[in-house]
C-alpha cells in the first residue's frame, strides 16, 4: 500500500487554498507545505446511502489519509465522520456488522 509519505522539509503555512470539486469552487485552510505538497485541513460533505436503505444520510466528514494505489490496493481517501447523527451511526454500525470483514493488506 502506498500512502503520501510526509516529507522531511514540511513547514507551518496558514492560509486559504482554493480547489475545485468538479465545477463548484471550494476554499480550505492549509496547514502545512512542502516541496512535494501540502496539508489541508479539509472537510467534506458526504451523501450515503448504504445497500438495501431506502434513505440516505448526509455526513460531514475530514479527509484523514490519501492511498495513492499500488497493484494491490486500489487509490482512494479515508475519510472520518465528525457530524453524523447517532441513528446514522447505528445503521452504519449495523451495516458493518452484517458483512464479512476486509483482509488486512
Amino acid at each position: 500500500m502506498l500512502t503520501m509519505e510526509k516529507s522531511q522539509d514540511r513547514v507551518p503555512f496558514s492560509g486559504s487554498i482554493e480547489y475545485f470539486c468538479w465545477d463548484q469552487r471550494k476554499l480550505a485552510e492549509a496547514q502545512e507545505i512542502s516541496s512535494e505538497g501540502m496539508f489541508l485541513g479539509s472537510m467534506v460533505t458526504l451523501r450515503v446511502r448504504l445497500p438495501a436503505s431506502n434513505r440516505g444520510f448526509t455526513v460531514l466528514g475530514r479527509v484523514t489519509h490519501v492511498v495513492l494505489g499500488s497493484e494491490t490496493r486500489h487509490r482512494g481517501i479515508g475519510i472520518h465522520f465528525l457530524d453524523i447523527s447517532p441513528s446514522d451511526r447505528d445503521a452504519v454500525s449495523a451495516y458493518v456488522a452484517s458483512r464479512p470483514r476486509l483482509l488486512a493488506a
